[in-house]
Parts: C-alpha cells; sequence; structure tokens
C-alpha cells in the first residue's frame, strides 16, 4: 500500500476486525484525524476485551496529545515507551497472522505529505516473529499507565507560569 489515503484505512480495517490479539509499534504518533481513529480504535478493541499492546519511541511519540494516551490506558490497552535507543519501527501485528511492516508513522505528514509505503500480508511464522521481536522490545520500555497520563497532564502546570523567567534563573 502507497500513502496515508491507503495505508491507513487498511490498518483500522484490521484493527476493527480483530478477534484476539494486536501488536502495534510506531515511532512518531502526533495530533490528527488519523492517530485519533486509531486511537479510538485501538480502544474500542481494549474496552471489548482484545489482548492491545502498543510501543512508542520515548522520544518520536512526545507530541502524542495527553487525551489518546489517556483513552488507550483508561480502556485497558498495554501503552509503553521505549528509551534505550530509537524505536524507528512501524509495525502492527493482528490476530497472530494479519502483518503491517512499513514507513508510515501516525502524523499528518506520513498521512498527507511524505511518500509512504507498509506491505501488508498474512503470515503465521512472521506474525510470530515479529511478536517475539516485540516481546523482547517490552523489557527496555516504560509502561506508562493510566495514573503516569493523569500526572503527566499536570506536570508541568506550575512551570509554565516561569517560562518567560526561565533565561533570567
Amino acid at each position: 500500500m502507497v500513502n496515508g489515503d491507503e495505508i491507513f484505512p487498511a490498518m483500522l480495517t484490521a484493527i476493527r476486525g480483530a478477534r484476539t490479539t494486536i501488536t502495534f509499534a510506531n515511532f512518531s504518533w502526533e495530533d490528527g484525524e488519523v492517530a485519533r481513529e486509531i486511537t479510538e480504535a485501538l480502544a474500542e478493541r481494549c474496552r471489548a476485551g482484545f489482548g492491545v499492546n502498543v510501543l512508542v519511541d520515548a522520544i518520536g511519540s512526545r507530541g502524542m496529545p495527553k487525551a489518546l494516551g489517556r483513552m488507550l490506558a483508561a480502556s485497558g490497552c498495554h501503552f509503553a515507551r521505549y528509551g534505550p535507543a530509537m524505536l524507528h519501527a512501524k509495525t502492527m501485528v493482528v490476530d497472530d497472522q494479519w502483518v503491517s511492516i512499513g514507513s508510515a508513522n501516525l502524523d499528518n505528514a506520513s498521512f498527507a505529505l511524505n511518500n509512504e509505503l507498509n506491505v501488508t500480508f498474512m503470515d503465521k511464522r512472521l506474525a510470530r516473529r515479529l511478536t517475539e521481536i516485540f516481546e523482547q522490545d517490552l523489557r527496555s520500555t516504560t509502561p506508562v499507565s493510566l495514573e503516569e497520563w493523569r500526572r503527566h497532564a499536570h506536570r508541568h502546570l506550575m512551570y509554565l507560569p516561569l517560562i518567560p523567567l526561565r533565561d533570567q534563573l
């Protein structure tokens, strides 16, 4: 599939059609219609009782709106940030057989501007291998709980009035 107008509808269809598990790794997760739709679909699968694991890069996901993170956590999704090095993967495994591997991030540039390419196919063996790699990567992550998302939302409130003074402090 080429570019966001082909890639993201296929991802949404796979997520919404999941029957058991979703394993999703992505570098960048920013605000935008596509990110909100993917987040809502993942959260719905979590609320339906399916196992959803989301892994993002600690730096690349800094643009992720807190409301989207809270939505995932509140719905029961396992959400973690990868930190020891850059996680540049853009992979998804659905129901241990549907696989997507490519270059598309969850950001507006990947949807509307960049030339992206994702390959999607059914392959249980590769799905199993990608899931193994994902589980290895989870050992180097920081899980983000709902409480963490709530704390994060208020973390900088005390700092905001000091921003104009920061160069003088």
